[in-house]
């Protein structure tokens, strides 16, 4: 055993360990440079290995699948107040496109429908503004419900089309599914709000439209004498109205066919908001078609159901003025004397125009026909309806003004109506007035003309 040279110090030892492992080895390998086609190549090979898979194929199959999960996704985690709105319109036997209308916003997530009778011809469409969503859809004998898998936006009308090819009547029935206040996203771009939206108060307009009907094409009706000076006679009445600087629109249409006049109804109200006072006077033939009233237009009859269907989405009061045969029974007013209010509620089970947001005034009961007047008897040279010559001479002369307030009431209007019938049959004992004219609601005392001071 020798002497060592050198004695080791662990202390030091220690040190040089720890030094060597907190630093470890640094090697300076500078720069690199790798070309991915190698990298390419090896996948390519070993694609080409695995057999019965097509990548392209994959890959659309993967989008499909991803557009598939966005529309389920559209449908997943949605809130808001499921409606639905019910509307009728009773089908005449007239072949052609009949209308039902409904405007609304949200989202439409299905739709129902029925019929009272079923023919194999006939079909219908649905359109939303001016996307049809359902075209030439075959009906069913009992009805059916469709069902949006993806909910559709509206902002506006939706249209239920029904193509009556068999040319058959029916009672048609549909219901609207939509869902409101939802969390989807409109279909219009948001405004950005400058100022917070305070609710006022709008100022209250009024609109009027005189339609008179005289001249027919429609098969059984006859010339009329008097209906279209009625028109024009019931719109210089109401330029005389206290407010005439307020009605935004006064209008008067003759001798217009089906689609022309119900158009003109719907465009001459359209814009009504719900102060608003919409007046609608109407001179012509009407007549009853399946125990229901109907107007007769030039050219083809105006089921009190079509009408309906138009007015209830009209914004405001509506004011109706009916001047044909068996007019009462647009208010379920079949009889020549006033029913008791009891019946009348009886009777409220199949309501046409008597509802709440209506006043009509109409010629008389739906049993009686309604008569004209010669020249002479409306102040001027021209032929005349009785009611409307009533009607004009009760304000004109300030006699339905009974409590001299300058408004007149429509229990006033009504009321004085009658007397006037009366009077002139007073006056003229062998051309009598044979009809009794009838009011919706009863005892109403919503003004219906006001005077202009001074007059």
């Amino acid at each position: 055993m020798g002497v060592p040279s050198y004695v080791v110090n662990f202390d030091e030892l220690s040190n040089i360990i720890k030094d060597y492992l907190q630093n470890g080895v640094k090697v300076d390998i500078g720069n690199i440079n790798f070309s991915t086609k190698d990298m390419e190549r090896l996948l390519s090979e070993i694609k080409d290995k695995i057999q019965g898979v097509d990548y392209n194929d994959l890959i659309n199959a993967l989008n499909a699948l991803g557009v598939k999960l966005d529309n389920l996704s559209g449908n997943l985690g949605i809130s808001g107040t499921q409606k639905i709105y019910g509307k009728i319109l009773e089908i005449p036997a007239v072949k052609g496109q009949h209308v039902i209308e409904f405007k609304g916003n949200g989202q439409i997530t299905g739709i129902t429908y029925s019929q009272s009778s079923w023919k194999f011809e006939d079909n219908w469409d649905l359109q939303v503004g001016n996307d049809k969503l359902f075209e030439s859809v075959r009906t069913k004998e009992y009805g059916e419900h469709k069902f949006l898998n993806v909910f559709y936006p509206i902002n506006g009308t939706v249209k239920f089309i029904y193509n009556n090819t068999s040319g058959t009547s029916k009672v048609l029935w549909v219901d609207f599914n939509i869902l409101e206040n939802s969390n989807l996203p409109s279909t219009t771009t948001p405004t950005i709000p400058t100022e917070p939206n305070i609710p006022t108060t709008s100022e209250k307009n009024y609109r009027f439209l005189a339609i008179g009907e005289s001249e027919y094409t429609l098969q059984g009706a006859n010339n009329l004498m008097g209906c279209t000076y009625d028109a024009d006679n019931m719109s210089n009445l109401f330029k005389e109205h206290k407010e005439s600087a307020k009605f935004t629109k006064n209008i008067v249409a003759k001798n217009k066919t089906k689609s022309e006049a119900l158009n003109l109804i719907k465009n001459t109200f359209q814009d009504a908001q719900d102060n608003d006072i919409n007046y609608l006077f109407w001179s012509g033939h009407g007549t009853v078609y399946e125990n229901k009233f109907a107007l007769a237009a030039k050219d083809n009859i105006i089921t009190v159901y079509e009408l309906q269907a138009i007015l209830d989405d009209i914004k405001g009061t509506k004011v109706i003025f009916i001047d044909t045969c068996h007019s009462g029974l647009a208010i379920d007013k079949n009889f020549a004397y006033t029913l008791a209010i009891a019946e009348e509620k009886l009777r409220s089970i199949d309501k046409t125009l008597n509802k709440q947001g209506y006043k009509v005034l109409t010629a008389s009961s739906g049993s009686e026909t309604s008569m004209d007047l010669g020249a002479g008897y409306n102040g001027n040279n021209n032929p005349t309806g009785a009611f409307t010559w009533a009607l004009t001479q009760s304000i004109k002369t300030k006699k339905s003004d009974k409590d001299k307030n300058r408004i007149v009431t429509l229990d006033e209007l009504y009321q004085s109506v009658l007397h006037f019938y009366d009077e002139f049959n007073i006056k003229n004992p062998y051309l009598k007035i044979t009809q009794t004219a009838q009011v919706y609601p009863r005892n109403d005392t919503s003004s219906i003309f006001e005077y202009k001071e001074g007059a």
